[in-house]
Parts: C-alpha cells; structure tokens; sequence
C-alpha cells in the first residue's frame, strides 16, 4: 500500500478522484460521478484490467485488487491517498507544512463552546456536536435540515491537546453542559453528533441523564469506530498531520495561506478561520481522537439514531445496540472514511426531519 500512495503523494484525493472518474468514464463509456460504482455502471473483471492500465499512464498505480474492493472513484481516491496511514515516519513529516504545526495561538482555557446557529423555529433546540476536523461542512449541512427548531452548534475552542491524559470524553462532553442549560434549563434536550463529537453527544446524554434530565432524541451521524485502539497523543497528532497531508497533495513546501485556501475548498474550515488558528485546530481534533480511543461507553436509557455507513454496519450496531435503550439504524453505502457525502447525501436532511420534527 505505501508503494501505491508513494505515487500519488503530489496530488490529493479530490484530484484522485477526478481523474478516476475520467478513467472510468472513458473504459465504461458512460458518464461516471465520485460515488458511481464500477459494476453497477457495467464494469467487469475485464474491464478492471483496462482501468489500471490507464491509471499508470496517468502515474496513478493501482492494484486490480484495490479497484475491486474500493469499486467507486471516491473510495479508490480515498484509499490511495490516505488508506491506511497507521504510522507515520519521517518521510510523511517531510510533507507536513509547518503552519499545521507550528502554533502562534495560545490554547484556550475554556471558551465559549455553545453558538447559535439556525434562529429559526419555536420547538426545544437541537445541539450538534461537531467533529473538529469538517466543522464547515457539518454547519452547511444542519443549516438544511429544516426541522423546525433552533440550532446551536458545540464545539470546543479549547485545546484537548493541551493536557492529552487528562481530558478523556466524559470530561470533553461535561464542559458542554454548563452552557447548554444556559440555553435551555432544563429537558427534553435534542441533541446530535458528528464522528467524535456523535461520541461525546452519547456520553453527554448519558450526563443528562444522570441529572435527571430527559433526552428526548441523540443522533449520532457516522460515530468514530468503537471500541477503539487506544493511542497515545503524540501518535494520533501524526496521524492526523499524515491524513492531512496525504489528502490534499502537501509536499511541506507550500504557503500557509495556501493551506488554509485548500482546507477551505473542501469546506473544512469557514471564512472565520485564520492561518494562526490551523495549528491549534489539528490538536484539537488529535486530542478528540486521542480521548475517543480511550472510550467506552456505558449503557444510558437513551434512544439512539444511527446513521453509519455500511462498511461499519457490524460494529456499529453492536456497539451502539448494547449501550442505548433502543438503536434505530439508517445506513448509506459511500465506504469512505470522508464524511461530507453522507451530511449532504438528502436522505440525511430526511430523517432529521422525520426525527427532530414534532
């Protein structure tokens, strides 16, 4: 696998993508869209054959074996570029620039972790926990939903990293708490969460619900896998630096204004973002990796909604099925570990609707 990504290391995922949906467009002779898969659109092991040999004109060296287990341009870009980073050595520090690592920003202490995000509606508020790493996205996305209720995004300004061993979820999440109730005092509180932050909108239920506190909804959208390997800091910030990397093309030669313009064109980060910030952003969501790693959750009289890919079906619903009252799972077949497809993909906003509208 390292031979494969060695090969495409100037070029990131999203230009993968594009230039694989051209290959495939030309051999299947049909236009081919990023979550097209291959046999579906009439491709065949024959086929397979021609595709690798026009990948390698292009510099893109794949293996038959990976166009068969990854048949969508999507999720062959995304394990060519950023599959498998376990890790990282000093080659992968090359490409790292120095604006994802270098901090000029003196981690929080504490901020304002609660905002307003959609005004609109008379109902109780939703809650959405962020992930930390698609933060844009995961906003554009929840401005859609229409559900009829107020939404104020969670996040955390501080900095995990900053004390990595001491802040595990169920601390991340009880910073959460104080402001929430500022917004709304008491229960029935809806909330949802996005990757590590679907893991700590569980464990903040669960903390609700320790009070005494109704939760009348908790969806968790594409939740971090669990149980996890636990992982020190140090390596989960080098994983994150090597998927960053590794998904847009950096060499460790580039601008800092030039990273953060990539970063903003994938939807990453919003216009508020400022080079300064890139640094302390990286630990943050190395520092919620780091913590979610280290998870476990306990059983909560909860209801869960569970959107998840079906790559993670198995674990998913178990995991989520033995802690929750009930489970209710809707599952979507993109296979990438990126998440921005699904929060767009409409039949998302449509179970937000069916869920969150009273």
């Amino acid at each position: 696998m390292s031979g494969e990504r060695a090969t495409t290391a100037d070029r990131g995922c999203r230009e993968i993508e594009r230039e694989l949906c051209d290959i495939w467009a030309a051999v299947l002779g049909v236009g081919v869209q990023p979550h097209d898969d291959f046999f579906d659109s009439g491709g065949n092991s024959l086929k397979v054959v021609d595709v690798v040999i026009a990948a390698r004109r292009r510099g893109i060296f794949v293996r038959s074996s990976a166009v068969f287990r990854n048949p969508t341009p999507a999720r062959l870009a995304e394990r060519l570029t950023v599959g498998g980073i376990e890790a990282p050595g000093p080659a992968t520090d090359s490409a790292v620039p120095a604006v994802l690592t270098t901090s000029s920003v003196t981690p929080g202490s504490g901020g304002r972790t609660v905002a307003p995000l959609v005004a609109e509606g008379a109902d109780d508020p939703l809650f959405l926990v962020l992930s930390e790493q698609f933060s844009d996205v995961e906003r554009e996305a929840a401005r859609g939903w229409e559900i009829g209720r107020p939404v104020y995004t969670v996040s955390l300004e501080d900095d995990p990293g900053a004390d990595a061993g001491a802040a595990g979820v169920p601390e991340l999440a009880g910073r959460f708490l104080d402001e929430i109730r500022e917004v709304q005092p008491t229960g029935p509180y809806h909330l949802a969460g996005v990757g590590t932050g679907a893991v700590l909108a569980f464990d903040l239920a669960r903390q609700l619900r320790e009070r005494d506190q109704e939760v009348a909804r908790l969806v968790l959208i594409k939740p971090a896998a669990l149980p996890g390997e636990p992982v020190d800091f140090d390596l989960a910030m080098r994983r994150r630096l090597a998927s960053v990397a590794a998904r847009f093309g950096l060499g460790g030669g580039e601008s800092a204004q030039r990273v953060l313009t990539l970063l903003r064109e994938e939807g990453w980060y919003g216009s508020g973002t400022e080079v300064a910030d890139l640094a302390r952003l990286q630990r943050v969501a190395a520092g919620l990796t780091w913590a979610v790693s280290r998870y476990r959750p306990k059983r909560c009289d909860v209801d869960v909604v569970l959107l998840q890919d079906e790559r993670d079906a198995d674990s998913a619903a178990r995991v989520w099925g033995q802690v929750a009252a009930d489970c209710r799972a809707h599952w979507f077949d993109y296979g990438l570990e990126w998440f921005g497809p699904l929060l767009t993909d409409p039949r998302v906003a449509d179970v937000m609707k069916l869920e969150l509208t009273t």
